[in-house]
C-alpha cells in the first residue's frame, strides 16, 4: 500500500498544529494544503510533522529514495508515526553486507518507534518486514519471535498486511 498525504481533519478556520485544531498564526507549525509542496516544505521547517510527511509524498517521482526517506525521517523524529514506517522502508539500504547494518539498525528502529512509541500500524507492519529478512553480513536483523509480536501490533492497529503474517505465523 503506499502512502498518502495528510489532508487537514480540523473543522473550516482552524489548522491541526501539534495534534490540536487551533487557529493558524503566522509563527506557529501546523499541517499544510498537502498539493501545496512549497507551504509543506515551509512547514515541515517550522516543524509540522505531518507537513513533513507530505514533503515527502509529494515530491516528484524522480526524487531519490534518500531524499524522500528524509523528509520521512523528520516526520518520525517529530513523532509521527507514519512517518517512522516509511523511513524504514525508504532509508533501508540497498545493498547487503556488513557495511550497511547502520541503515538497516537505523530502519529497525524508526520501525519499532512508530510501532512501540506511536501507535502506527504500518510501521509495525514494516518492523514485521524487517524482523523477517536475513542478510548476509548484517547480525541480529532477523528475529522469528519479535516477527510475530510486531504483525500481531500491527494486526491489532488496522495494518490487513500484518494480520495475514499473523495468521500466518
Amino acid at each position: 500500500e503506499d502512502a498518502k498525504g495528510i489532508e487537514n481533519p480540523c473543522p473550516a478556520g482552524l489548522v491541526l498544529s501539534k495534534g490540536v485544531c487551533v487557529t493558524e498564526t503566522a509563527d506557529a507549525p501546523h499541517l499544510c494544503n498537502p498539493n501545496d509542496l512549497k507551504e509543506c516544505r515551509a512547514q515541515c521547517e517550522k516543524g509540522s510533522a505531518e507537513s513533513c510527511y507530505n514533503v515527502a509524498e509529494r515530491l516528484p517521482d524522480k526524487a531519490s529514495d534518500a531524499e524522500r526517506a528524509s523528509f520521512y525521517k523528520k516526520a518520525c523524529d517529530l513523532d509521527f508515526g507514519d512517518g517512522c514506517a516509511w523511513f524504514s522502508l525508504y532509508g533501508r539500504p540497498k545493498k547487503e553486507g556488513p557495511a550497511t547494518e547502520a541503515g538497516w539498525v537505523a530502519a529497525r528502529a524508526a520501525a519499532e518507534k512508530g510501532c512501540k512509541e506511536l501507535g502506527s500500524s504500518q510501521s509495525c507492519e514494516l518492523l514485521g518486514d524487517i524482523y523477517d529478512y536475513s542478510l548476509d553480513g548484517v547480525p541480529r536483523v532477523r528475529e522469528d519471535a519479535a516477527w510475530t509480536v510486531a504483525c500481531e501490533g500491527g494486526c491489532r492497529l488496522g495494518a490487513a498486511v500484518a494480520c495475514s503474517s499473523a495468521a500466518a505465523s
